[in-house]
C-alpha cells in the first residue's frame, strides 16, 4: 500500500505561539540535560511558577514533541514527548524545536520520526551557524518529509516500534548493571580506595617496575593491509572494542616492540577532552595488534601486581583521583606522560586476593560481550523498524 509524502509541517505545528496563561500557577520546567538521549524520555522536570519562566524560555505543552536543534544534542538524538506536566503546561531550553501534531497524527509518530538516525543525519546537513553553535532551522522541520498513514496504521506501527524501544532500553540497562557490579566487587574484597581501611601497601607504578612505552606514529589507515592498529576509540574502560579497526604496515623492529601481550595496560594519554585521559583497559588476546602513538602501554614486571586489579584501582573513582594530579592541560588538550602514570601511588593488597579478582573480571567480561551483543541486535532492530516505518530521507 503507498503511503502519501507530506511535510512533516502539514501534519504538525512547529514552534506553535504561546498562549495567555495565568502567571501565578505552577508549570513543568525541562533544561536541556533533562531529557535523556538514550531513552528519549524526560529523565526529570522542575516545578517553577510561570511567572519567573514564561519570558526568556520555550513554551509547550501536554503530548508535545521537544526537538534538541542544537549541536551535539541534536545528533546525539535528545528528543521526548512531554508528559505528565504540571497544570499540563511546560517551558524549557531555548534550544528545543517544539512539535505538536494535528489530530491526525500522534505524538509518538513524529516522535520517532524525529528520533531516527536517517532523519538527524539529514537534519545535520541543514544545520546553520558556527561551530559549536550550529542549530536546526525551523524551516527544516516544517518541509522534511515524513509519512502520513491513517491513525489506526499508525498506532500498529508504533506499537511495533514501542516494543523493540523497550528490548533495546532494557539491553542498555542490563549492561549498566552489570557495569556497577564490578564497583561493588571491588569495594567488597579491596575496600574504599580513598581510605585504604584494610591497611593496604601503597606503592607507585614506577615501584612495580613498569615498562611503558608510546605507541605507533605512523598512519594507520584502511585497507586492512599490515598489523591491526589500536587507538583511542578501541579502548573503552575495561574492554576493547574491535569493531572499528585500522592497520599499519611497520619495520620489523618496531612491529615487534609494539606488539602487545595479552596482561599489557593500554592508557589514552591525550585527548581534548580531560575525561578520556588515563583511560585504561588490559589487552586480553593472543592476537596480534600493535598501539598507535596517542596511547601508553605499561607493561608490570614485578609478581605482586595483577594487571585487572590494577585497571580495576585506576578506573575506580577514587583511583581516578590519585590520577588526576598528573594530567595537564594546554591549549586545549590533556596529556598524562610516561613519568606522570610512573609516579600514582596504588594499593598492593595479597596477590591471591588480586588474582581471585581478576578470575571475576574475566568472568564478567564474557558474560559482558555477550550482552554488548545483544545490544547490537536491539538496536539494529530498533533502526530497522524505524526504517521499514519511515524510509531513509538521505
Amino acid at each position: 500500500m503507498t503511503v502519501e509524502m507530506v511535510p512533516l509541517g502539514d501534519i504538525a505545528t512547529v514552534n506553535p505561539r504561546k498562549k495567555s496563561l495565568d502567571s501565578s500557577q505552577t508549570c513543568s520546567f525541562v533544561p536541556m540535560d533533562a531529557v535523556d538521549d538514550v531513552t528519549g524520555r524526560l529523565a526529570y522536570t522542575l516545578t517553577r511558577q510561570i511567572a519567573e519562566v514564561q519570558q526568556g524560555y520555550t513554551a509547550f505543552a501536554e503530548n508535545d514533541v521537544l526537538f534538541a536543534k542544537i549541536t551535539p544534542c541534536m545528533e546525539n538524538g535528545k528528543a521526548a514527548i512531554a508528559r505528565r506536566l504540571v497544570n499540563s503546561v511546560g517551558f524549557g531550553s531555548t534550544e528545543f524545536h517544539v512539535l505538536r501534531a494535528s489530530e491526525e497524527t500522534l505524538p509518538e509518530w513524529i516522535f520517532y520520526f524525529v528520533r531516527k538516525k536517517s532523519t538527524r543525519e539529514l537534519a545535520e546537513q541543514f544545520m546553520t551557524g558556527s561551530a559549536g553553535q550550529r542549530r536546526v532551522p525551523a524551516s527544516f522541520l516544517s518541509e522534511v518529509s515524513i509519512p502520513k498513514p491513517d491513525l489506526k496504521v499508525q498506532k500498529v506501527l508504533i506499537e511495533r516500534l514501542e516494543r523493540a524501544d523497550r528490548l533495546r532500553r532494557l539491553r542498555q540497562y542490563a549492561l549498566t548493571i552489570s557495569d556497577q557490579y564490578l564497583q561493588n566487587v571491588f569495594l567488597e574484597m579491596f575496600g574504599d580506595p580513598e581510605t585504604n581501611p584494610k591497611g593496604w601497601e601503597i606503592s607507585t607504578l614506577d615501584d612495580m617496575d613498569a615498562d611503558f612505552r608510546y605507541g605507533t606514529s605512523k598512519k594507520s589507515d584502511y585497507p586492512p593491509v599490515g598489523v591491526p592498529v589500536l587507538r583511542i576509540p578501541n579502548v573503552l574502560n575495561r574492554h576493547i572494542d574491535l569493531s572499528d579497526l585500522k592497520y599499519s604496515q611497520l619495520d620489523a623492529g618496531e612491529e615487534r616492540r609494539l606488539t602487545l601481550q595479552r596482561g599489557d595496560i593500554l592508557f589514552v594519554r591525550t585527548n581534548g577532552n580531560p575525561d578520556y585521559v588515563g583511560r585504561c583497559t588490559v589487552f586480553d588476546s593472543d592476537e596480534k595488534f600493535v598501539y598507535a602513538s596517542y596511547l601508553i602501554r605499561a607493561r608490570i614486571a614485578s609478581e605482586e601486581i595483577n594487571p585487572w586489579f590494577l585497571e580495576a584501582f585506576l578506573q575506580h573513582q577514587e583511583g581516578r583521583k590519585k590520577m588526576l594530579p598528573f594530567i595537564r592541560t594546554t591549549a586545549g588538550q590533556s596529556n598524562i606522560s610516561v613519568e606522570g602514570l610512573g609516579q600514582i601511588p596504588v594499593p598492593r593488597p595479597p596477590l591471591e586476593l588480586q588474582q581471585q579478582y581478576a578470575l571475576v573480571v574475566q568472568k564478567h567480561e564474557r558474560l559482558r560481550r555477550m550482552q554488548v551483543e545483544a545490544l547490537r541486535q536491539a538496536e539494529q532492530l530498533y533502526e530497522t523498524l524505524l526504517e521499514e516505518a519511515f524510509g531513509n530521507q538521505n
